[in-house]
Protein backbone atom coordinates (compact mmCIF):
# COMPACT_ATOMS: atom_id res chain seq x y z
CA UNK A 1 0.00 0.00 0.00
CA UNK A 2 1.61 3.35 -0.89
CA UNK A 3 0.38 6.70 1.26
CA UNK A 4 0.75 9.69 -1.16
CA UNK A 5 1.30 12.94 0.48
CA UNK A 6 2.22 16.58 -0.28
CA UNK A 7 5.02 18.16 1.87
CA UNK A 8 5.62 21.41 1.83
CA UNK A 9 8.32 23.84 3.72
CA UNK A 10 11.13 23.53 6.16
CA UNK A 11 11.54 23.62 10.07
CA UNK A 12 9.26 22.06 12.48
CA UNK A 13 7.06 18.75 10.93
CA UNK A 14 3.24 19.52 11.79
CA UNK A 15 1.22 16.58 9.96
CA UNK A 16 -2.13 17.52 8.97
CA UNK A 17 -4.47 14.17 8.85
CA UNK A 18 -8.07 15.24 6.94
CA UNK A 19 -11.58 13.43 7.65
CA UNK A 20 -13.42 10.53 6.04
CA UNK A 21 -13.97 11.49 2.34
CA UNK A 22 -11.29 13.47 2.12
CA UNK A 23 -8.14 14.26 0.89
CA UNK A 24 -4.89 16.47 1.59
CA UNK A 25 -6.36 18.94 -0.85
CA UNK A 26 -9.03 20.24 2.17
CA UNK A 27 -5.98 21.95 3.74
CA UNK A 28 -4.70 23.76 1.16
CA UNK A 29 -5.27 27.17 3.38
CA UNK A 30 -3.23 25.67 6.66
CA UNK A 31 -0.83 24.91 4.15
CA UNK A 32 -0.03 27.68 2.89
CA UNK A 33 -0.48 29.70 6.21
CA UNK A 34 1.52 27.19 7.73
CA UNK A 35 4.65 25.88 5.03
CA UNK A 36 6.52 29.64 5.69
CA UNK A 37 7.40 28.55 9.15
CA UNK A 38 7.08 24.58 9.41
CA UNK A 39 7.48 21.65 6.96
CA UNK A 40 3.89 20.76 6.58
CA UNK A 41 3.15 17.21 5.68
CA UNK A 42 -0.21 16.33 3.84
CA UNK A 43 -0.57 12.47 3.73
CA UNK A 44 -4.13 11.15 1.55
CA UNK A 45 -5.15 8.16 3.55
CA UNK A 46 -5.95 4.94 1.94
CA UNK A 47 -8.15 4.77 0.13
CA UNK A 48 -8.83 8.45 -0.48
CA UNK A 49 -7.07 10.55 -2.93
CA UNK A 50 -3.68 9.68 -4.60
CA UNK A 51 -3.51 6.68 -2.29
CA UNK A 52 -3.74 3.16 -3.11
CA UNK A 53 -7.11 1.35 -2.04
CA UNK A 54 -6.53 -0.88 0.70
CA UNK A 55 -8.41 -2.28 4.01
CA UNK A 56 -9.47 0.41 6.17
CA UNK A 57 -9.39 -0.12 10.02
CA UNK A 58 -8.46 2.38 12.54
CA UNK A 59 -5.44 0.84 13.42
CA UNK A 60 -4.06 0.50 9.96
CA UNK A 61 -4.82 4.40 9.37
CA UNK A 62 -2.86 4.63 12.20
CA UNK A 63 -0.02 3.21 11.24
CA UNK A 64 -0.04 4.26 8.22
CA UNK A 65 0.41 8.01 9.55
CA UNK A 66 2.85 6.30 11.89
CA UNK A 67 5.03 4.70 9.24
CA UNK A 68 4.77 8.01 7.24
CA UNK A 69 6.34 9.95 10.48
CA UNK A 70 8.87 7.47 10.59
CA UNK A 71 9.79 7.30 7.05
CA UNK A 72 10.23 11.05 6.98
CA UNK A 73 12.88 10.74 9.90
CA UNK A 74 10.86 12.62 12.03
CA UNK A 75 11.54 12.40 15.60
CA UNK A 76 8.14 14.45 17.02
CA UNK A 77 5.64 16.06 15.04
CA UNK A 78 2.48 18.74 15.88
CA UNK A 79 -0.44 16.15 14.89
CA UNK A 80 -3.45 18.36 13.54
CA UNK A 81 -6.73 16.02 12.79
CA UNK A 82 -10.15 16.77 10.98
CA UNK A 83 -13.02 15.04 12.13
CA UNK A 84 -11.86 11.24 11.21
CA UNK A 85 -8.76 12.61 11.25
CA UNK A 86 -9.34 13.68 15.05
CA UNK A 87 -9.48 10.13 15.91
CA UNK A 88 -6.34 8.85 14.12
CA UNK A 89 -4.11 11.93 15.96
CA UNK A 90 -5.71 11.09 19.04
CA UNK A 91 -4.90 7.20 18.38
CA UNK A 92 -1.58 7.73 17.55
CA UNK A 93 -0.67 10.26 20.93
CA UNK A 94 -1.63 7.95 23.16
CA UNK A 95 0.46 4.81 21.61
CA UNK A 96 3.03 6.63 20.55
CA UNK A 97 3.23 9.72 22.59
CA UNK A 98 7.31 9.77 21.79
CA UNK A 99 6.42 10.89 18.30
CA UNK A 100 3.95 14.13 19.65
CA UNK A 101 4.62 17.31 20.43
CA UNK A 102 1.10 18.41 20.63
CA UNK A 103 -2.50 17.98 18.82
CA UNK A 104 -4.92 20.15 17.93
CA UNK A 105 -8.49 18.74 16.82
CA UNK A 106 -10.32 20.25 13.69
CA UNK A 107 -14.66 19.33 14.11
CA UNK A 108 -13.20 16.60 16.57
CA UNK A 109 -15.75 13.25 16.17
CA UNK A 110 -17.57 12.69 19.35
CA UNK A 111 -18.90 9.26 20.58
CA UNK A 112 -22.49 10.38 19.10
CA UNK A 113 -26.18 8.84 20.12
CA UNK A 114 -27.99 6.20 18.05
CA UNK A 115 -29.34 8.40 15.71
CA UNK A 116 -25.86 9.97 14.62
CA UNK A 117 -24.09 6.83 14.68
CA UNK A 118 -26.71 6.07 11.76
CA UNK A 119 -25.97 8.78 10.83
CA UNK A 120 -22.32 8.32 10.24
CA UNK A 121 -23.05 5.24 8.97
CA UNK A 122 -24.76 6.46 5.93
CA UNK A 123 -22.47 8.95 5.22
CA UNK A 124 -19.76 6.17 5.28
CA UNK A 125 -21.88 4.12 2.95
CA UNK A 126 -22.44 7.22 0.69
CA UNK A 127 -18.37 7.81 0.75
CA UNK A 128 -17.85 4.26 -0.37
CA UNK A 129 -20.49 4.89 -3.55
CA UNK A 130 -18.83 7.77 -3.98
CA UNK A 131 -15.42 7.35 -4.33
CA UNK A 132 -12.36 9.67 -2.79
CA UNK A 133 -12.06 10.68 -6.61
CA UNK A 134 -14.57 13.40 -6.26
CA UNK A 135 -11.52 15.74 -4.13
CA UNK A 136 -8.92 15.14 -6.22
Amino acid sequence: MKLKYDDAGKGTPVVLVHGLGGSANVFGAQVAALSPDFRVVVPDLRGCGRSDKAPVSLEALVADVVELIDSAGFEKVHLVGHSLGSVIVQHLAVKHPQMVRSVALIGPIQVPAEAGKQGLRGRADQARKVGPDRHR
